[in-house]
């Protein structure tokens, strides 16, 4: 039987064992990894991650909470430690630098007192984040809780050393230390090193479902809504018979991929074996991208990782209006940082698919390349990660 003890106890006690590691003895040459709140193997992290396990000068840990994830890990040779094993409190307790994606919740949060940590954050785009979006429910909250946020923030944060934000282009750093309330000089324009798998095919550690088909891939993975709280139902979405009747007409696969927080939302969807709802399946995002002929989206950030490999996409924004509303505001204007055709119903986007795949006609090429200068800066268009750790190494440990 799991004995639960009362809030009153654990976080006094989190608190103090966070500030008794600021007292460990913390090498330069151990860095820890984790991402998603530690539940995946994914992202800028997991990259960045691979590329630092090249370095023997180094000793590279990823972070882990899910046993999964400890299991496809260990059978490849990499090494990783559950957050609360022995070995993985040793290591959080001796690491000089931790890289996030997400939080600091990506490994154990009090284990990490005055290391320093790199925050790759998960994507460049269009949507509003971190102290910058103004919609939601951190806006529904009472004065007193608000006031009990303000306190524990300054309690739990007084022992976090300078803390770093990864951004792509100049644009993006003055977007970044706005959101996440940092000085320009903690802003580093490195890039993202998820992309290093376009480039790359020893990242590629399993097989992706949508690689090696004579047919033609279509790609959809729309954003979240309202970070899962508001379910994504693809057959109200989308017509699926349409769609089934056009890829079985046009030899194409339809795969569907929605955001990590719907991951939860188990939809049979069985048609013909064209659309295939890939939501539950452990595939990197960045390699559904490598491998998809067109992407389907909406205000994902998704897209703008994919204007590196210069293909097709069709935006479906069928709620953009209600999205901005009461899901998150944008920092540009849509419409001219959305490099393609845009969509509202099932008819327009089958209509779209057949004009770029069957007439082969793509008119945003020249715009994509506009909007690609945007996000990135000409030496975070390539492969980033080897340069990322030199900078951490040389300029910041």
């Amino acid at each position: 039987m799991k004995i639960r003890f009362p809030k009153f106890v654990v976080i006094p006690f989190k608190v103090l064992v966070l500030y008794l590691s600021m007292l460990s003895v913390r090498s330069r040459k151990i860095y820890i990894f984790g991402a998603w709140f530690g539940n995946k193997f994914s992202d800028n992290s997991k990259y960045l991650y691979l590329e630092a396990v090249k370095d023997k000068t180094i000793l590279s840990v990823w972070i882990t909470k899910d046993k999964n994830v400890l299991k496809f890990m260990r059978e490849r040779g990499l090494k990783v430690h559950l957050y609360n094993s022995i070995k993985g409190i040793y290591y959080q307790l001796r690491a000089a630098v931790y890289f996030t994606s997400v939080s600091r919740l990506d490994v154990n949060e009090f284990l990490i007192g005055n290391a320093i940590r790199i925050n790759l954050w998960h994507g460049v785009g269009l949507k509003k984040i971190s102290s910058d979006n103004k919609i939601g429910h951190e806006n529904q909250r009472s004065s007193w809780t608000v006031w009990k946020r303000r306190t524990w923030k300054k309690i739990h944060h007084y022992p976090y050393k300078k803390e770093y934000v990864l951004s792509t282009s100049e644009t993006m750093t003055n977007i970044f230390a706005g959101a996440f309330r940092k000085s320009m000089e903690l802003i580093l324009q490195l890039g993202q090193p998820r992309n290093d798998v376009f480039f790359n095919e020893a990242f590629e550690l399993d097989h992706c479902p949508i690689q090696n088909y004579q047919k033609f891939v279509i790609l959809y993975m729309p954003t979240h809504r309202n970070e899962g709280r508001t379910s994504m139902n693809m057959d109200e979405i989308l017509d699926l018979k349409l769609v089934n009747e056009f890829c079985l007409a046009n030899n194409a696969l339809f795969f569907i991929k929605k955001h990590y927080y719907h991951s939860n939302e188990n939809e049979n969807i069985s048609y013909s074996g064209v659309i295939k709802d890939i939501t539950q399946t452990d595939c990197d995002s960045q390699q559904l991208l490598k491998h998809a002929d067109l992407l389907i989206t909406d205000y994902s950030s998704c897209f703008v990782d994919y204007l590196l490999l210069n293909r097709p996409i069709v935006f479906y924004n069928y709620d953009q209006e209600t999205y901005k509303l009461n899901d998150r505001e944008f920092y540009f204007d849509y419409d001219a940082t959305t490099p393609g055709p845009k969509v509202k119903n099932t008819e327009e986007l089958l209509n779209t698919l057949n004009t770029t795949m069957i007439g082969k006609v793509d008119s945003y090429e020249h715009k994509r390349d506009l909007v690609k200068n945007i996000f990135y800066a000409p030496n975070t268009q390539t492969k980033v990660g080897k340069n990322i750790l030199e900078y951490v190494r040389e300029k910041i440990l």
